[in-house]
Protein backbone atom coordinates (compact mmCIF):
# COMPACT_ATOMS: atom_id res chain seq x y z
CA UNK A 1 0.00 0.00 0.00
CA UNK A 2 1.54 3.27 -0.99
CA UNK A 3 1.19 6.53 0.63
CA UNK A 4 -1.45 7.85 -1.76
CA UNK A 5 -3.47 4.30 -0.87
CA UNK A 6 -3.31 5.55 2.64
CA UNK A 7 -3.87 9.03 2.31
CA UNK A 8 -6.95 8.34 0.20
CA UNK A 9 -8.44 5.48 2.79
CA UNK A 10 -8.09 8.22 5.53
CA UNK A 11 -9.98 10.74 3.49
CA UNK A 12 -12.99 8.34 2.53
CA UNK A 13 -12.98 7.77 6.41
CA UNK A 14 -12.87 11.14 7.34
CA UNK A 15 -15.86 12.12 4.67
CA UNK A 16 -18.57 8.84 5.93
CA UNK A 17 -17.65 10.40 9.48
CA UNK A 18 -18.86 13.47 8.38
CA UNK A 19 -21.90 12.48 6.56
CA UNK A 20 -22.76 10.50 8.93
CA UNK A 21 -22.88 13.54 12.02
CA UNK A 22 -24.15 15.50 9.27
CA UNK A 23 -27.26 13.22 8.67
CA UNK A 24 -27.84 12.95 12.44
CA UNK A 25 -27.45 16.75 13.16
CA UNK A 26 -30.05 17.26 10.44
CA UNK A 27 -32.66 14.27 10.69
CA UNK A 28 -32.01 14.19 14.33
CA UNK A 29 -31.00 16.74 16.02
CA UNK A 30 -32.64 19.74 13.97
CA UNK A 31 -36.27 18.08 14.52
CA UNK A 32 -35.53 17.60 18.79
CA UNK A 33 -34.35 20.67 19.25
CA UNK A 34 -37.42 22.21 16.95
CA UNK A 35 -39.81 19.89 19.01
CA UNK A 36 -38.57 21.11 22.78
CA UNK A 37 -38.24 24.60 21.62
CA UNK A 38 -42.20 23.97 20.13
CA UNK A 39 -42.94 22.53 23.01
CA UNK A 40 -41.66 25.73 25.51
CA UNK A 41 -43.52 28.16 23.05
CA UNK A 42 -46.43 26.69 23.88
CA UNK A 43 -46.07 26.32 27.23
CA UNK A 44 -44.95 30.13 27.48
CA UNK A 45 -48.19 31.39 25.79
CA UNK A 46 -45.90 34.44 24.47
CA UNK A 47 -45.96 32.70 20.57
CA UNK A 48 -49.22 32.25 18.74
CA UNK A 49 -50.69 28.95 18.65
CA UNK A 50 -50.29 28.41 14.79
CA UNK A 51 -46.66 28.98 15.40
CA UNK A 52 -46.38 26.00 17.72
CA UNK A 53 -48.02 23.89 15.68
CA UNK A 54 -46.29 24.51 12.82
CA UNK A 55 -43.22 23.45 14.51
CA UNK A 56 -45.12 20.07 15.87
CA UNK A 57 -46.15 19.28 12.45
CA UNK A 58 -42.47 19.20 11.50
CA UNK A 59 -41.93 16.80 13.92
CA UNK A 60 -44.72 14.65 13.15
CA UNK A 61 -43.81 14.63 9.67
CA UNK A 62 -40.18 13.98 10.48
CA UNK A 63 -41.40 10.69 12.63
CA UNK A 64 -43.58 9.68 9.86
CA UNK A 65 -40.80 10.05 6.86
CA UNK A 66 -38.48 8.13 9.56
CA UNK A 67 -40.73 5.74 9.88
CA UNK A 68 -41.56 5.21 6.08
CA UNK A 69 -37.87 4.96 5.65
CA UNK A 70 -37.43 2.63 8.48
CA UNK A 71 -39.60 0.18 6.71
CA UNK A 72 -38.67 0.57 3.62
CA UNK A 73 -41.35 3.07 1.76
CA UNK A 74 -40.31 5.56 -0.05
CA UNK A 75 -42.43 8.57 -0.19
CA UNK A 76 -41.27 11.75 -3.12
CA UNK A 77 -43.49 14.50 -1.52
CA UNK A 78 -42.67 13.76 1.94
CA UNK A 79 -39.32 15.73 1.71
CA UNK A 80 -41.13 18.71 0.34
CA UNK A 81 -43.37 18.73 3.57
CA UNK A 82 -40.01 18.39 5.82
CA UNK A 83 -38.38 21.33 3.74
CA UNK A 84 -41.33 23.38 3.45
CA UNK A 85 -42.18 23.24 7.28
CA UNK A 86 -38.57 23.43 8.41
CA UNK A 87 -38.35 26.55 6.83
CA UNK A 88 -41.71 28.37 7.78
CA UNK A 89 -40.81 27.59 11.20
CA UNK A 90 -37.71 29.03 11.44
CA UNK A 91 -38.96 32.45 9.37
CA UNK A 92 -42.20 32.80 11.08
CA UNK A 93 -40.01 32.42 14.85
CA UNK A 94 -37.51 34.77 13.36
CA UNK A 95 -40.05 37.40 11.72
CA UNK A 96 -41.85 37.15 15.08
CA UNK A 97 -39.17 37.62 17.20
CA UNK A 98 -37.75 40.76 15.44
CA UNK A 99 -41.05 42.39 15.21
CA UNK A 100 -42.31 41.55 19.00
CA UNK A 101 -41.86 44.60 21.07
CA UNK A 102 -40.81 42.50 24.34
CA UNK A 103 -37.80 43.83 26.27
CA UNK A 104 -34.57 41.81 25.99
CA UNK A 105 -31.66 41.93 27.77
CA UNK A 106 -29.65 43.90 25.21
CA UNK A 107 -32.32 46.22 25.61
CA UNK A 108 -32.17 46.69 29.15
CA UNK A 109 -28.59 47.80 28.80
CA UNK A 110 -29.28 50.45 26.74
Amino acid sequence: MTAVDKAATLVSEQVLEAEGEAFFALFVGAPLSIGLFSGSMWKSKIFPNWLTYVGLAFITVECAGLLLIAFGVVVPGLRFGYLGLLVLWVLASSVYLYHSDRKTATMDAR
